[in-house]
C-alpha cells in the first residue's frame, strides 16, 4: 500500500497552535479531491487543502497535491508536533511559515474611504430554488432594516434566517452573512464587534460546524487571501476585477454570495 508524505507550506495562525499541540487528535469531518475538514474534539475545525485552495483562517496549505479524496470520513487524525497523520497519509508540519488571516481592519477606522465600488450588487445564487430564495430575499430586507435603525435584535433575527440557506456544507446564507461582516468592518462601522457578535451569536448554532467555524472567524475579521487581495485593491482605490474574478470563482456560488452581503453592508452604513 502506498504511503504519501506531503509537506506544509503555511499554517494559519489560528489554528497553527492547535495542530501544532503534542497529541493532536481530531476525526475526518468531510474529504474532498482538494482538502479535507477536521473535527476536535473541542470543536475547532481546522482545513488540510491543496495550494489551489490557498490561505484561510481554517487552513493548512500544502504543497502538493494530495489524495485528500481516498481519507474516510470520521477517520482518526493524530499529530505529534512536527506531522499529522490519518491512514496513509502523512503531512510535516515543522517547515510550514505562519499565515496571517487578520486583514487590517484598523486603518480603516482610522481614515475611512467613501470609495464604492462601480460592481453591481450580485443577485442571489442559483443553486438556491424559488421558495428559499423568497425566505432569502425577505430576510436580507428585514437585515438591511436592521442595520439601517440599529436594530440588534432584529438584526440577530435576520441572521437566524438566513442560517443555513441553501445546500452544501456553506450555505448561501451564510456566505452571505459572511460578506455581510467585512462589509460592516470595511466601512468603517465603530460598533462592528458587537453587531458581528450578534450575527455569530444567532446564525452559528443554526448551520453546518464548518460554516458555524467560518462565520466565527468572518465575525473576528478572519478572511482568506482572495478575500484580502480584493480588500487591499478597494483600499488602495485601484482596479479590483482581477481580485473580484478570482473571489466569485470560490466555490459553486460561496464568493459571489460573500461579495453580495459586502456590498450591502458596505453601502448601507
Amino acid at each position: 500500500m502506498n504511503e504519501y508524505c506531503l509537506r506544509a507550506v503555511s499554517i494559519s495562525r489560528t489554528v497553527a497552535g492547535v495542530v501544532r499541540a503534542p497529541g493532536f487528535q481530531a476525526r475526518v469531518l468531510h474529504s474532498f479531491a482538494r482538502a479535507i475538514d477536521l473535527l476536535t474534539d473541542d470543536g475547532t475545525v481546522v482545513s488540510v487543502v491543496d495550494a489551489a485552495v490557498g490561505d484561510g483562517p481554517l487552513n493548512v496549505v500544502v504543497g502538493a497535491p494530495a489524495p485528500f479524496a481516498g481519507v474516510a470520513a470520521d477517520a482518526v487524525v493524530r499529530g505529534d508536533g512536527e506531522w499529522l497523520r490519518v491512514g496513509r497519509l502523512t503531512v510535516h508540519l515543522a517547515s510550514a511559515t505562519l499565515w496571517e488571516p487578520h486583514w487590517p481592519w484598523e486603518r480603516r477606522l482610522e481614515a475611512v474611504s467613501h470609495q464604492r465600488s462601480a460592481v453591481n450588487l450580485c443577485g442571489w445564487s442559483v443553486s438556491l430554488n424559488d421558495r428559499v430564495a423568497e425566505i432569502a430575499q425577505r430576510a436580507v430586507g428585514n437585515l438591511r432594516a436592521a442595520l439601517q435603525s440599529d436594530d440588534r435584535r432584529k438584526l440577530a433575527e435576520a441572521a437566524g434566517a438566513l442560517a443555513g440557506l441553501g445546500p452544501g456544507l456553506t450555505p448561501a446564507g451564510d456566505d452571505f452573512l459572511a460578506g455581510v461582516m467585512w462589509g460592516l468592518r470595511f466601512s468603517g462601522e465603530r460598533d462592528v464587534d458587537a453587531l458581528c457578535a450578534a450575527i455569530v451569536d444567532a446564525a452559528g448554532p443554526r448551520t453546518t460546524p464548518l460554516s458555524a467555524a467560518l462565520l466565527r472567524a468572518a465575525g473576528a475579521g478572519l478572511a482568506d487571501a482572495r478575500w484580502h487581495a480584493l480588500l487591499d485593491a478597494l483600499d488602495r482605490g485601484v482596479d479590483i476585477s482581477g481580485a473580484l474574478e478570482a473571489v466569485l470563482s470560490q466555490g459553486a456560488t460561496s464568493g459571489a454570495d460573500a461579495w453580495a452581503g459586502f456590498q450591502l453592508a458596505n453601502q448601507i452604513r
